[in-house]
């Protein structure tokens, strides 16, 4: 594995995860006339659950990141699952799981299926 490419997908998975950790209410993007600044969530201060479940290939980067992640947000359990993008996507979509692994963009049946469901997702190449 390139050494440069292990710490980037680390740092987008830990990236994803604080974020499936957050909790509540979708945001909605700042606009121009919002002037505060969001409030910080402490990690430490965060617990709940993530399902992970996708690529057998990028699971354990997940794995990996879910370690890290532990030692700041202890209170967060993260399960992943290796069922193949394909089956990962298929979960995901219909909300079983919090973040989809995959080593292959998302197909446009699997983009139909997510809207039909109400899931909106954000692909990081």
């Amino acid at each position: 594995m390139n050494s440069k490419v292990f710490p980037i997908g680390l740092s987008v998975a830990i990236a994803a995860l604080a974020t499936a950790c957050g909790g509540g209410e979708p945001t909605q993007p700042p606009t121009s006339s919002d002037t505060a600044p969001a409030p910080e969530v402490a990690a430490s201060s965060l617990s709940g659950d993530v399902l992970a479940d996708g690529s057998s290939t990028v699971g354990p980067v997940t794995i990996a990141a879910s370690e890290s992640y532990k030692t700041v947000a202890p209170d967060v359990n993260v399960s992943v699952g290796t069922s193949g993008s394909g089956g990962g996507f298929k979960k995901f979509c219909v909300g079983e799981t919090d973040i989809s692994n995959a080593s292959r963009p998302i197909k446009q049946t699997e983009i139909d299926v997510c809207t039909e469901n109400g899931i909106e997702f954000v692909e990081i190449p």
